[in-house]
């Protein structure tokens, strides 16, 4: 086992800083490859920080709410390698002497030596909510003590806002977004905030072999069973919505589990023209490996 810095990734081009929303492993606990470690809140959504490993979370360097600049350390952990994590700041020197390249997750020696004085801006309000919900709170004047979250972990979201100011309750449409090959989840940050701010709660996923997705994909139905996956953690029907690649992990889904969707919206499927061809999209809900798309 070695023991790594975790720094803040940038998590889009014009990130400079990201808020830290909540820590979902505990410090001293273990984790596993695919497990997340913690919530990051950027000024545009709230993303998953995935474990690249199996290991332990020695420290947690900051606390939920704090704001840190990309390429700060948030934690230190123990794993059995090095995590490639896209940052500013160059890892610094290896246990063994050598440079390790920039991005690269940064070995520490043993013990472990808390990395103090990391500058970070704490959350005066403590309430934890999506920006997009802070923004419109302030533009209306509502005060963010005042809502109860309908989030993950009683996050506040937009809709939260929204029903608080029509006296009511959040009656929220779901959905799920499906990227395209070689995209991943940030693709999607202008719809998102277009559904949040008209009330809907949405997740955006990176499919295996995308993104901060640590899993790889050697045939459709791995996508599929990542997408699956997501939508059962759901309570009610959900809106599925797919691009290129991401629509034909829609497809597939919503025959697989039709009873858990209440819409599909497939964006630039290959084969569809001005008139949905039922036949494509029927054959397209039968691949079953890559292969067959060629």
């Amino acid at each position: 086992m070695i023991t790594l810095t975790l720094p803040m990734p940038r998590l889009g081009e014009t990130m400079d800083s990201g808020t830290i929303a909540s820590w979902t492993v505990a410090q001293g606990e273990s984790f596993a490859r695919g497990d997340t470690l913690l919530e990051l809140e950027t000024d545009k959504t709230l993303v998953e920080y995935p474990a690249l490993g199996s290991g332990r979370l020695v420290e947690t360097l900051v606390a939920e709410g704090d704001v840190v600049d990309v390429g700060d350390p948030i934690a230190i952990i123990e794993t059995d390698k090095a995590w490639p994590i896209v940052s500013d700041q160059d890892a610094g020197a290896s246990t063994s002497g050598t440079t390790a390249p920039p991005g690269i997750a940064q070995p520490q020696s043993s013990p472990v030596e808390t990395v103090a004085g990391a500058e970070t801006a704490s959350l005066a309000d403590g309430v934890r909510a999506t920006p997009l919900a802070r923004r419109l709170a302030t533009l209306a004047g509502v005060d963010m003590q005042d809502l109860e979250g309908t989030g993950r972990r009683r996050r506040i979201e937009a809709s939260d806002v929204i029903a608080a100011l029509g006296g009511g309750k959040a009656d929220r449409q779901e959905f799920l977004l499906l990227h395209g090959l070689g995209s991943n989840a940030l693709s999607w940050g202008a719809l998102i905030a277009s559904l949040e701010a008209g009330g809907a709660r949405v997740t955006a996923i990176d499919l295996p072999g995308h993104g901060t997705n640590p899993d790889d994909a050697a045939k459709i139905d791995d996508l599929v069973d990542c997408a699956v996956a997501h939508l059962r953690t759901h309570s009610g029907k959900v809106h599925l919505v797919g691009h290129s690649l991401g629509a034909w992990v829609a497809a597939k889904v919503a025959s697989q589990i039709p009873e858990s969707v209440s819409e599909v919206t497939l964006i630039a499927p290959a084969g569809c023209g001005p008139e949905v061809n039922a036949e494509f999209l029927r054959g397209m809900a039968e691949v079953e490996d890559m292969d067959q798309l060629r």
